[in-house]
């Protein structure tokens, strides 16, 4: 179960409830667990928040609500405490709870349960105050309330296992009437959202179904009173649907369920509308790419796959704790070297692999060869300071190994700080560490004051042709807390080709570029700088004369940052805003960008459903589309949905799908339902 609440200041918090019987808040920005504590009763099946007095209600296993005020402020300085028990004569789970969103009823909580029954409980008191049993419709076992929406007028719907969507009246005067039902659905349905107005409230479950009921205002005087109707649904998912929220303040209705998509739908116009699906894939680089194609890292929920796409063979699979997701993953360039994280802490590996023993096995006079060895045997390697943090279970969220041999990998943790390490002689050492990027970050914008105050003294001529353009200063929200602890979380990592600098990209949208020798920041690219848009990747353009980053955005654009001048490239100047408008059109968002290491210049751009290829050697006056002004650029939509794209050598590159269908495989079958009038 998980619920928001927010803080006053503009910040939500989540919190979630688990079927181990754990209450915790989710640290988005630090991708944590804090503020956890049990819930007293067992495993949580409802939760929701009361935003006034900021008590969070929890609907246990054993059949009784348990009451928690969230005290102090988000994160690790919050505090969860335990208030009440709310007892009744509840048989079976609390499995939906919901609390009264109107003014002077914030002590009012419904619940539902496994025992057909909506109490309206007085939180203060600890008392029923109101009981509603639900139709069994001749069945010996009662429905089990899935879910309840509550409105400002003590309407509540409630939703059943048998299909039902009811509409009662718990106000004092309507003493829990049943005003309409519903049997839209057939099965269970799960999850229920009411419009930000208040005049429409979706409903769906497992036969994937979401269906709309609308509020239809009556006619005191013709003697026709306000009434809820059923008006259309669309069926946006294969299998059942778990969740419906509402986004983008209320104006979008989104859906998720088994098939792990999301869709979503407007509000306003949601008959005539056709859902929009969004990828479940994560944005984050989940295939990494060595030896020019020959081994390929491949990051799944629970475990890594080694593979050679050569010769089709898996080399190697390694598994961790079944129950702690991988965080994050890489490989080296030359393929020696894995590393990974979970919440156990980093993991680095060094790959052994079957030749290479042949080799070693040759000059062995005692080896044995009476059993064939495995491809490849991982070999753990230890920290050379066993002290280390990194030793000790710190938990990287985001790292990368630098080029070929360098034996180089940057880590970046949850608490915000960058370590620089490096293999050598069979063991990790530390060799720099960016300790606190809030730090850094407020000593570079000292940095930035003190010279603009100097330049401002000395009243220098600048050039406006060749201005060492600050991107600090442009567009930047220097003035906003990064997060609340000074830490921020590491979406991104890549190190230079020559090693001189780390790019790092963070939640809050912004790039910084650090020098690895003095670990100092040394430039930003915030939001401002990129046209408004987050960044959806970023590579170092690799043997330039210029140390040239290359920036994807959540608007289809991209831009080149020459990190030694500390400004954008001419060719960004001159072009960025004459990019191919069929380009900046697509549907799905560019994900990545990879360069052909015999033409450095020759970069591949690609989102879940196209491959767009731009040269940036090529004169732009040969790519200029004269009847628009703007530029025109190839682009390939053969691929869906890709996963990643590489160049691995000259005229050649290898490109990673997942067949919606080849996936689909992997689920459980949905609810069966009769198609197109057939029989069975």
């Amino acid at each position: 179960a998980l619920s928001w609440l927010s803080n006053g200041e503009g910040e939500d918090r989540l919190f979630a409830g688990d079927v181990d019987g754990n209450l915790f808040e989710v640290d988005l920005l630090g991708e944590a667990r804090v503020n956890e504590t049990s819930s007293l009763g067992g495993a949580v099946w409802g939760m929701d928040t009361q935003q006034e007095t900021r008590l969070i209600a929890l609907g246990c296993e054993d059949g009784r609500v348990r009451l928690f005020e969230a005290i102090g402020g988000a994160g690790a300085t919050g505090v969860l405490d335990f208030k009440r028990t709310l007892r009744s004569n509840a048989e079976g789970r609390i499995l939906s709870v919901k609390w009264h969103p109107g003014q002077g009823h914030n002590d009012i909580l419904f619940t539902g349960g496994m025992d057909g029954l909506i109490r309206k409980w007085n939180a203060s008191s600890g008392n029923v105050v109101q009981q509603i049993a639900t139709e069994s419709y001749g069945k010996s076992d009662a429905p089990c309330i899935w879910s309840l929406v509550v409105l400002r007028n003590s309407t509540v719907f409630s939703g059943d296992s048998e299909g039902h969507i009811h509409v009662w009246d718990t106000s004092d005067s309507g003493m829990g009437q049943l005003i309409a039902s519903f049997h839209e659905h057939g099965a269970d349905v799960t999850t229920l959202v009411a419009s930000r107005d208040e005049t429409a409230v979706f409903g769906s479950g497992i036969d994937s179904r979401v269906a709309m009921l609308r509020h239809v205002k009556g006619d005191e005087a013709e003697g026709r009173p306000d009434k809820w109707v059923y008006t259309y649904s669309h069926r946006p998912h294969s299998h059942d649907v778990r969740s419906l929220a509402l986004a983008d303040n209320g104006k979008l209705l989104v859906s998720g369920g088994n098939d792990t998509q999301l869709a979503y739908l407007p509000v306003e116009g949601f008959s005539r509308a056709r859902p929009v699906k969004v990828s479940p894939f994560l944005h984050r680089p989940l295939v990494h790419v060595a030896n020019s194609g020959a081994q390929v890292l491949v990051q799944h929920s629970f475990h890594l796959e080694l593979w050679s796409p050569r010769t089709q063979e898996l080399l190697l699979t390694m598994r961790f704790n079944e129950r702690l997701a991988i965080r994050t993953s890489s490989l080296s360039p030359d393929g020696t070297l894995l590393a990974c994280s979970d919440d156990n802490g980093l993991k680095v590996f060094q790959l052994r692999y079957r030749q290479e023993r042949d080799d070693a096995a040759a000059n062995d006079d005692d080896a044995s060869d009476d059993e064939e060895e495995p491809a490849v045997v991982p070999v753990r390697l230890r920290f050379n300071d066993e002290s280390d943090a990194l030793a000790c279970g710190a938990v990287p969220v985001a790292m990368c190994f630098g080029p070929a041999k360098s034996k180089v990998l940057a880590c970046a943790t949850q608490t915000g700080s960058i370590a620089i390490l490096r293999v050598s002689g069979g063991r990790v050492r530390r060799t720099a560490t960016i300790s606190h990027l809030a730090a850094a970050r407020k000593s570079f914008l000292s940095q930035v004051s003190r010279k603009a105050t100097r330049d401002a003294s000395a009243d220098s001529d600048y050039d406006d042709d060749s201005e060492d353009e600050d991107v600090t200063m442009r567009g930047d929200e220097s003035d906003k807390p990064i997060r609340r602890d000074g830490a921020m979380a590491v979406q991104h990592l890549q190190l230079s080709p020559d090693l001189q600098w780390l790019a790092v990209g963070d939640d809050s949208g912004t790039i910084k570029v650090f020098s690895v020798d003095t670990q100092q920041q040394h430039a930003e690219l915030s939001q401002g700088a990129l046209g408004g848009a987050r960044f959806t990747s970023f590579a170092f353009q690799p043997v330039t004369s210029h140390t040239v980053l290359v920036v994807t955005t959540m608007a289809n654009r991209f831009f080149r940052f020459d990190v030694d001048r500390n400004a954008m490239d001419d060719w960004t100047r001159l072009n960025g805003e004459r990019l191919d408008p069929a380009l900046l059109s697509q549907a799905d968002r560019i994900l990545g960008v990879s360069f052909d290491p015999t033409r450095p210049d020759l970069a591949l751009f690609w989102g879940r459903s196209f491959i767009t290829k731009v040269d940036f050697s090529v004169s732009t006056h040969a790519l200029e589309d004269f009847e628009k002004g703007t530029l025109r650029f190839s682009t390939l939509q053969k691929y869906r949905p890709i996963i990643h794209l590489e160049v691995i050598a000259s005229n050649e590159i290898m490109v990673m799908e997942a067949p919606w269908l080849k996936v689909m495989k992997t689920f459980k079958d949905p609810l069966f339902r009769r198609r197109f009038g057939g029989a069975n």
